[in-house]
């Protein structure tokens, strides 16, 4: 049984950037053209039955005009029957009163507002079209409108950022009753406009003191860690994300969006021409039991708290990875207990290299 659904929304007013996802500047009879073969996706590939979570991501979903912005939500309202988490990313800039009106109409009751920092001057540098004011009215207009349980994404390591900018803007946003912080370290994609014209982040070592500064400060304001990136006050976890990370099936449709299924992954098309022709799978993998159990550690060991093997599993991965997981507890960066899977405070912090050791020769 598959419980959540992921919808992708490639289109955005301005381009990011770092940003090297699949996106595409925003055209309206590209976007009417687009509603309509993602209908027709959803009623082929998804069964609307006894899904628990919807998210719906970019892209700037909110980069749609208000008509079309109904629309989308529309197409997606046979799908919310049993729904307990529906969640869009939006950006402030293109927050609109119709559009705040329309989340409360059709359900949507978790937002992912993009941040990134509340310096404009940073702002500037990474090419986001928001401002901090645009930040702080967002929040407030979805506070009014009933939707409180936001959630913020903020990024450190941007050009020329410093330890003291990433903490004022984690100081302000912790004042707001916002539920929920992603905290994410720049990386530069090579085809992003980072990447094309050779701007480089802040120093390893500059990061690092942002990372470990940043969840000492979360901590105190009682957002807990439960993920590499990902921190909740209490009961406002990600549910849709822990389907991903305790390595559960899904749906994902849209321009190319992954789904999983058993040992399957499949990827969309990320070609607009195939896509609108209703061809929307460009690839399918089947993962044999050492990729499956491999990816099953790499998700499952983001979580703060591990992953619980069945015993028939933790028997596979003790075979598989017999030499590699021995070394890993033995130098104190993994723990197996009671069938439980996971990094020590040390191991979690190096969690990427371990990942590396781990990897299928």
């Amino acid at each position: 049984m598959i419980s959540s659904l992921y919808v992708h929304i490639p289109f955005c007013k301005s381009i990011c950037a770092y940003c090297d996802f699949c996106r595409v500047g925003y055209d309206q009879n590209l976007v009417d053209q687009y509603l309509v073969a993602l209908q027709q996706e959803l009623s082929q590939r998804v069964d609307h039955q006894n899904l628990k979570t919807i998210y719906i991501g970019g892209g700037t979903p909110t980069a749609l005009s208000d008509e079309q912005f109904q629309r989308l939500l529309m197409i997606l309202q046979p799908y919310t029957k049993d729904v307990k988490e529906y969640t869009i990313e939006i950006n402030p800039e293109t927050l609109t009163k119709t559009k705040l009106n329309l989340l409360s109409t059709y359900g949507i009751n978790r937002v992912s507002l993009g941040v990134q920092t509340l310096n404009d001057r940073l702002l500037k540098i990474i090419k986001r079209q928001h401002t901090t004011e645009q930040v702080i009215h967002a929040i407030d207009d979805l506070l009014a409108c009933g939707i409180d349980n936001i959630s913020v994404d903020v990024m450190f390591g941007l050009p020329t950022q410093s330890l003291t900018d990433l903490i004022e803007t984690l100081t302000s946003l912790i004042t707001w009753p916002i539920k929920h912080i992603s905290l994410y370290d720049l990386t530069i994609e090579e085809h992003s406009y980072f990447g094309r014209h050779h701007i480089k982040k802040a120093d390893d070592e500059l990061c690092d003191q942002m990372y470990f500064s940043a969840i000492a400060l979360l901590e105190k304001a009682g957002f807990r860690q439960y993920e590499i990136s990902n921190f909740a006050k209490s009961g406002y976890q990600s549910q849709h994300n822990i389907v991903y990370w305790q390595y559960q099936d899904f749906y994902g449709v849209g321009l190319n969006a992954s789904s999983k299924i058993g040992h399957y992954r499949y990827t969309n098309t990320s070609n607009f021409v195939e896509y609108l022709a209703n061809r929307y799978i460009n690839d399918q993998i089947y993962n044999d039991k050492r990729d499956y159990l491999f990816e099953r550690m790499m998700m499952g060991l983001r979580i703060k708290e591990g992953i619980v093997l069945s015993k028939i599993e933790e028997n596979d991965i003790l075979c598989i990875y017999k030499e590699e997981l021995a070394d890993l507890i033995n130098r104190k960066l993994l723990v197996l207990v009671d069938h439980r899977l996971k990094a020590t405070t040390k191991g979690y912090s190096i969690l990427n290299d371990i990942l590396v050791d781990l990897l299928p020769k």
